[in-house]
């Protein structure tokens, strides 16, 4: 017997010269594939369009402003602004106090826009109004969507207009982290210190009392609001990230590694990583998180099972039929697939198609990459157990070749006076339990190895696949899989190669002490894959602005009529300076939420909120609506280049089928009301905002 031979998996090579995914460790091509990868693109090259040359060149342009913007990352710690700090009032305001201070913002806001931004702000503004109904939430759903979507300054100015008509905490609370990401913490103080008196002990509070005072360089205000949110949430991925930074600026080092490694934890960005590795840390593999539940077999590798080795007698006329039905079956499907990946392969225009950024790019190739060394591992100990049983296997055909000969030379010996001499059908007692022995012995090893080698390739192809919906494009992808399941039938065709098989065994041993008993049957035709699809990780329906589905390899913003004409205006401030990083939870319980709202004096005395039947009314929970229980959330983290972490807490993990399998539950979630921003640190203050005005 001899080992089956099976190609790594490998990523489509076109796509990877030009896509950001990483292969893992244990998926890198040759030297000499990657050769021909590039010579075959250069010829792929030649056949383009040119509006596909066009595509391929706006698509790279992309990267490099992606990858530019990645570059610039590190904010420090920023100079104490002496003249900002003295302008807070340090006092909470009354009812009265914080409604007058929200109403002399509004100008401000609206001053603080360029006039294109407030022009495309005042549009939307106008229309939610016509529409009438709950115009706050409306006023705060568009804030919410457009501030997902990368449009800071209009989502501030809206959701200063939501807060000054609802008063509510929620409102009241964004608006603050709106500002404070855009460098006018000063102006979020007032807010913050408010609603930190009302509502104390609240992590998304707290935080973004921290994030407001480091702006302003009052690291000792800061430190302590951070350290009261990282009591409430630990892995709270802003103020660890944060509170980093001021731990590097004492000298701690080791301080500001573990915060920077909680950071990761909370929430994944390649620049949280970045930063590890400037303080001197790496990251383990289990220090990274995927929430989501990976798929236990998305190809329905599981129903691919061989045939048994013969481990009795009867096995060895009645398993051939199956093992050759097996064989047939595997080089049909083997030579179906190959023939779809060259046809694929072919097709110039998905070269231009190839994933660039996705929500979860990132992290589904660091993922892949932590994982290399355990998919290795558990590759050296699967051939390996399969490499001994083969060897098992044939010391044990020896050590029967000797049995036998000894038996038949015993029988030459015993019946060399007797007319006709030895006949073998002399001996048929030792003979079948000398062959039964070895059956039992290398049969059930055999198996057992197999079964291990097959349950290593499942995992790793399910878990590879898995994070490779991530990385590419659908076409990409699409190559991606039926590589997969080529290599799947390669490894089946080689164990089919390796059978103790009937044939040989009678050939070998052949004599009428192995006569079959009764006919052989012939196996079952083999079942197909399964069929991978990538679908919604989550939604977000928006009012008054639309709909953001995060999906496998990118983002979909569907607007609404409002807010159309304005898609290609606003593409230019989108690519701008923005936020460095921010957090956002949301409600997957649908909870209402209903208060008398943070402008009535009362409302210092009971809390504000009145929460409905059935939820906590816990003062001190977070990081969700202030004042509610955060036990089923989707928490959201942002950088410079969009979503990069979708988190799933609590009990909402159970009821989110895979998305590789394509069968399951869709995560959707209204966002009026629910969504609870977390401030974090901005390298630059988001373009067409002007902080100076507060």
């Amino acid at each position: 017997m001899s080992l089956p031979v099976v190609p790594p998996l490998r990523d489509a090579l076109l796509a990877a010269a030009v896509c950001s995914a990483l292969p893992a460790a244990a998926q890198m091509p040759s030297p000499k594939e990657m050769e021909e990868a590039m010579r075959e693109m250069r010829e792929q090259m030649q056949k383009l369009t040119p509006e596909q040359r066009k595509m391929l060149e706006q698509a790279q342009g992309q990267l490099a402003s992606r990858a530019a913007a990645d570059s610039g990352d590190d904010v420090g710690v920023p100079r104490r602004d002496a003249a900002r700090i003295a302008k807070v009032p340090r006092a909470p305001l009354t009812g009265a106090q914080l409604k007058a201070y929200v109403e002399a913002l509004q100008p401000k806001l609206a001053q603080a826009l360029s006039a294109a931004a407030r022009q495309r702000a005042q549009v939307i503004e106008r229309a939610l109004q016509q529409q009438g109904g709950d115009v706050a939430a409306k006023l705060a759903a568009a804030a919410n969507g457009l501030a997902a979507w990368g449009a800071w300054p209009e989502a501030t100015y809206l959701m200063g207009k939501a807060a000054r008509t609802s008063g509510s905490a929620q409102d009241l609370n964004n608006l603050a982290a709106l500002l404070t990401m855009q460098k006018a913490g000063h102006a979020a103080l007032p807010i913050l210190i408010t609603l930190d008196a009302r509502y104390p002990n609240n992590a998304t509070i707290l935080n973004n009392l921290g994030q407001a005072w480091f702006e302003l360089g009052e690291l000792k205000e800061a430190e302590r609001a951070l350290r009261l949110a990282l009591a409430r949430a630990p892995n709270h991925p802003q103020a660890n990230a944060t509170q980093s930074y001021i731990e590097e600026a004492r000298g701690d080092r080791a301080a500001a590694q573990a915060s920077m490694r909680k950071a990761i934890a909370g929430g994944y960005s390649e620049g949280k990583e970045r930063r590890l590795n400037k303080l001197g840390g790496r990251l383990a593999p289990g220090e990274l998180r995927w929430t989501m539940k990976l798929p236990s077999d998305a190809l329905g590798l599981s129903k691919f099972v061989p045939p048994p080795y013969a481990m009795k007698l009867s096995d060895l006329w009645l398993l051939p039929p199956s093992w050759q039905s097996f064989r047939e079956d595997v080089e049909a499907m083997r030579e179906k697939y190959t023939a779809q990946g060259a046809a694929l392969a072919k097709q110039a225009p998905w070269l231009a198609d190839a994933a660039l950024r996705g929500p979860l790019t990132a992290k589904a190739s660091r993922m892949s990459q932590l994982s290399g060394d355990d998919w290795m591992r558990r590759r050296d100990a699967a051939y390996g157990a399969y490499t001994d049983a083969i060897r098992f296997e044939q010391q044990e055909r020896k050590s029967l070749e000797s049995r036998l000969a000894a038996i038949h030379a015993e029988g030459e010996q015993k019946y060399r006076n007797v007319p006709g001499g030895y006949q073998y059908d002399y001996a048929c007692p030792q003979i079948r339990a000398a062959i039964t022995q070895y059956l039992e012995a290398s049969g059930r090893r055999l198996d057992e190895a197999r079964r291990g080698l097959l349950d290593y390739q499942r995992q790793t192809t399910n878990e590879r696949l898995y994070y490779a919906q991530f990385m590419q494009s659908q076409r990409s992808f699409e190559y991606t899989v039926i590589q997969a399941k080529v290599e799947f039938l390669d490894l089946l065709r080689g164990l089919a190669l390796n059978v103790n098989d009937g044939p040989g065994l009678l050939h070998q041993f052949g004599n009428s002490c192995l006569k079959p008993d009764r006919p052989g049957k012939s196996g079952g035709k083999l079942a197909d894959f399964d069929e991978i699809n990538c679908q919604h990780i989550v939604s977000f329906t928006v009012p008054g602005f639309g709909r953001i589905d995060v999906r496998c390899n990118r983002m979909d913003t569907t607007l609404d009529p409002i807010v159309v004409p304005f898609k290609a205006q606003w593409s230019e401030d989108l690519n701008k300076d923005r936020v460095l990083s921010a957090s956002a939870a949301v409600s997957m319980k649908g909870v209402s939420v209903s208060g008398r709202g943070e402008f009535d004096d009362q409302g210092l005395a009971r809390g504000g909120v009145q929460v409905g039947a059935g939820v906590s009314t816990s003062v001190g929970a977070g990081p969700l609506e202030v004042g509610l229980d955060a036990s089923a959330t989707v928490g959201i983290e942002f950088d410079r280049g969009g979503i990069t972490d979708v988190r799933l807490e609590g009990d909402v993990g159970a009821s989110v089928s895979s998305t590789v399998a394509g069968a399951g539950t869709q995560v959707n979630t209204n966002l009026g009301g629910t969504w609870s921003w977390n401030a974090g640190a901005s390298a630059t203050a988001s373009g067409g905002f002007d902080r100076s005005v507060f």
